[in-house]
């Protein structure tokens, strides 16, 4: 793969995912293949407006993202604007941070960045900084999703929007929202969260449990399927699209959802979206790295949805 010096590479090529062109592909089509032999009845999608995806390892999240990235069709190849939103895990900021590449690397093909937008973002000084390079290479969030998004719109126009997003809180909330919603309203405009779920162990500083076990049973509640009560309870309040619900479930339950800043922009910004009373959010598969039974246990989860009108 060419690169220049303004080209962002695919550092967690070969490791997170197959660096191999061909190899990863096949995986690609695999997983569309499975989730499609599954497929979850959808109502009829007039405009698919977003999809909320897993970023940790394809080998581990790749049949989850699946269920939202074959949504993804530039069905018209008009140019299509793709706006990507992830959280920073290592990078500490209290803004977004938007990048000072123009493409990003992958091993399907290089994906180009929407300079204008990013121009027209970062006039806003006071929500966007530039982010160093560095910390834009050692972050993983946004990364991850460039092979879906590569492999769903190949020879199609399209170009990338990339948005790292920090520590920012409720104020900035309503105007990130304020600012991002008629780029959402945008026909030709699509945005994609990045988010995994619960992370959960000792390690990850989260051993919450709650036993649901029901009278006359034996057996406590797995401390997996009280991960996954958890998750499925965070999950149907974005289908809601409650900001404010989804807000509040964080502080009681403290759920470690590292994608919860990119979430709760996209909530604001359906929220102050013109066509706020006809959109809808839709759950569509849910999967964990392994099943805790044990408290020395860890996992992490992995869901999708997507938003359309």
């Amino acid at each position: 793969m060419e690169t220049t010096k303004n080209t962002r590479k695919a550092l967690k090529a070969g490791t997170w995912y197959t660096a191999e062109k061909q190899l990863l592909q096949k995986e690609l089509q695999n997983w569309l293949q499975n989730c499609k032999i599954q497929q979850q009845i959808i109502p009829q999608i007039k405009s698919f407006k977003a999809l909320i995806g897993p970023h940790a390892g394809l080998s581990y999240c790749g049949k989850t993202g699946a269920y939202a990235y074959q949504y993804l069709i530039n069905k018209n190849n008009n140019k299509l604007n793709v706006f990507l939103l992830g959280p920073s895990h290592r990078h500490r900021m209290f803004k977004c941070g938007l990048t000072q590449f123009d493409e990003f690397e992958t091993p399907l093909g290089n994906i180009q960045i929407n300079q204008q937008i990013l121009q027209e973002l970062a006039k806003n000084n006071d929500l966007f900084e530039t982010l160093p390079k560095e910390a834009d290479l050692n972050e993983h969030s946004l990364e991850l999703h460039l092979p879906w998004i590569q492999q769903m719109l190949k020879n199609t126009n399209f170009q990338l929007i990339p948005i790292m997003v920090g520590g920012i809180d409720k104020h900035q909330m309503q105007m990130y929202g304020k600012l991002l919603a008629p780029y959402f309203d945008d026909e030709n405009t699509v945005f994609i969260i990045s988010s995994d779920f619960c992370h959960w162990g000792e390690r990850f500083g989260y051993t919450f449990y709650k036993n649901e076990q029901k009278q006359g049973q034996q057996k406590k509640t797995p401390i997996y399927q009280s991960i996954q009560n958890l998750d499925k309870q965070g999950i149907q309040i974005i289908e809601k699209q409650d900001l404010k619900q989804f807000q509040q479930y964080l502080d009681d339950t403290g759920n470690t959802i590292c994608g919860r800043r990119p979430i709760q922009i996209l909530l604001e910004t359906i929220n102050q979206s013109k066509n706020k009373q006809q959109i809808k959010t839709s759950f569509l598969s849910y999967d964990q790295s392994g099943q805790c039974l044990e408290k020395t246990d860890s996992s992490v989860s992995y869901a999708s949805l997507i938003t359309y009108i």
